[in-house]
């Protein structure tokens, strides 16, 4: 008995025509029918009413180590060696028997087959048997159980991965999570667009973003806060292109939870900020011993020599001139010359009066034409007309800044050109000193031991300033030391 249908199409009642052209008579077409069966790669069979199979053939056969005679007249309980009367194979063309059309798959003689079974009806329409078509589909399970059993590992180390992957569609909704927090589940928040998560501040910057991603093909980076079950996070997100099927048709975002990094930036920079008015009040009290012991210098020591030494000058006699007694006298006001001196140096070294008295532009012209005059250094200084709005605090900073830069100038420059510039406008100062000496180099920006370097950035940044250290071309360095103007205090409202 021959099979009904062809692989490929459904079983239909009745024998299968092929096409074949008038002129082959009908024994040849019925050969060559079975020819084309035996090359297929299936399985056709057919069973009578007592589950005998009375026929078999196909290619199929020949993947389970059987031939069309070793199956024909045995019947399916010796077949499948089974005296289960509930076996699914004897249960399916049982239900054939009765009429149904049934599909099933079953394994056998180590293969997957996918089957199909229906009723075999005689000339008068009553069933009297059964006729079923099976494919082997074993690759196709074995490539379905490798591909479920990568998915399951790829899966596995998702859901460990300490961030979250997120696949989105082009509007930004989740159309997969790999991980959620707390007692959310990812089907829950499939669908749903990852720009709700986040707080107001970020969403036009994720749209921006994600946009970038989607027009431009390229990776994005963004903080930004979202509000999560477990309350509001710090998530570092980094959004690009999803390609499929040799399009983009979605993005792919990567969020990494930095909330205990954000804390302890928060924290760090807590800390230097108390660090850096420590500092700045350690300084201020400073000025202040330096201004204290500048005056008690120059005031207490200074007169005591001058007085000294006019009692000393009085002592020398009248006609006395070119004896021993007036040499030493002489000797002795030179030497008390000397030490006033001294004392008015130490004084403005600790504490120029100038600074105090005429402000930071008198100042820094004392100290460049001072410098200049010790150093043998040709100094050429540009000062903006009228005063400087600068409180003392400022402007002692930025004079101690400038000693520092003139310093450095004469212990590594080399130079024999300084040029200072001293500016301001509406936003602030700014003092800009440059040489022609050798010229720093990076190494010796970067250098741990560059404390007079460290000392002028952080006095600037005390105030919310910066310092610019940089070699300039040819030969030489520009130092460029910008200070902003204090906040002026809020207006009281009239009551």
């Amino acid at each position: 008995m021959t099979p009904t249908t062809l692989p490929g199409r459904p079983f239909r009642e009745g024998p299968v025509p092929l096409p074949l052209p008038p002129s082959v008579p009908r024994p040849d077409a019925e050969i060559l029918q079975k020819l084309v069966l035996e090359q297929l790669p299936a399985i056709f069979w057919s069973v009578d009413r007592r589950l005998r199979v009375t026929s078999s053939i196909g290619a199929g056969l020949g993947g389970l180590g059987l031939a069309p005679h070793q199956t024909v007249g045995l019947s399916l309980f010796e077949l499948f060696q089974t005296k289960d009367p509930s076996s699914p194979i004897l249960v399916n063309h049982r239900r054939a028997l009765a009429g149904e059309k049934v599909v099933y798959e079953l394994e056998w003689r180590g293969r997957a087959l996918h089957s199909r079974v229906e009723p075999l009806r005689g000339s008068d329409g009553s069933v009297i048997g059964a006729v079923g078509m099976s494919l082997d589909i074993t690759q196709r399970k074995r490539a379905e159980a490798a591909l479920q059993d990568s998915e399951a590992r790829w899966r596995a180390v998702l859901t460990q991965a300490p961030y979250h992957i997120i696949l989105l569609d082009p509007e930004g909704r989740i159309e997969y999570i790999n991980r959620v927090e707390h007692d959310d589940s990812p089907e829950a928040v499939v669908g749903r667009s990852t720009i709700d998560f986040l707080l107001p501040a970020y969403r036009a910057v994720a749209r921006n973003a994600y946009r970038r991603a989607l027009d431009e093909g390229e990776f994005v980076t963004f903080d930004g806060r979202v509000r999560l079950t477990g309350g509001i996070r710090w998530l570092h997100h980094r959004v690009g292109p999803l390609v499929r099927n040799g399009r983009v048709n979605g993005l792919i975002l990567i969020a990494v939870d930095i909330t205990d990094q954000k804390k302890a930036q928060d924290a760090l920079r807590a800390s230097y900020s108390k660090m850096r008015k420590l500092a700045a009040k350690l300084e201020s009290v400073r000025e202040e011993e330096r201004r204290r012991i500048a005056l008690d210098i120059h005031d207490r020591l200074g007169q005591a020599l001058t007085v000294v030494k006019l009692n000393v000058s009085s002592l020398a006699p009248e006609g006395a001139a070119g004896s021993e007694y007036r040499r030493k006298l002489r000797s002795v006001s030179q030497s008390l010359d000397e030490a006033i001196r001294a004392v008015r140096e130490i004084s403005n070294d600790l504490r120029p009066p100038v600074l105090d008295s005429l402000g930071l532009k008198a100042t820094i012209e004392w100290q460049t034409r001072d410098f200049a005059k010790r150093t043998g250094v040709a100094c050429d200084i540009r000062l903006p007309d009228g005063e400087l709005s600068l409180d003392s605090d400022r402007s002692t900073a930025v004079f101690r800044i400038f000693q520092e830069i003139l310093t450095n100038v004469v212990r590594h420059a080399r130079a024999r050109q300084v040029n200072v510039a001293l500016d301001r406008d509406a936003a602030g100062l700014k003092l800009t000193v440059s040489d022609d000496g050798r010229g720093i180099t990076p190494k010796a920006l970067a250098h741990p031991s560059s404390l007079g370097l460290l000392g002028m950035r952080e006095r600037a940044a005390a105030f919310g300033g910066t310092v610019d250290i940089r070699r300039r071309k040819p030969r030489g360095t520009r130092v460029t030391v910008s200070i902003p103007a204090a906040a002026k205090p809020p207006r009281r409202r009239a009551r």
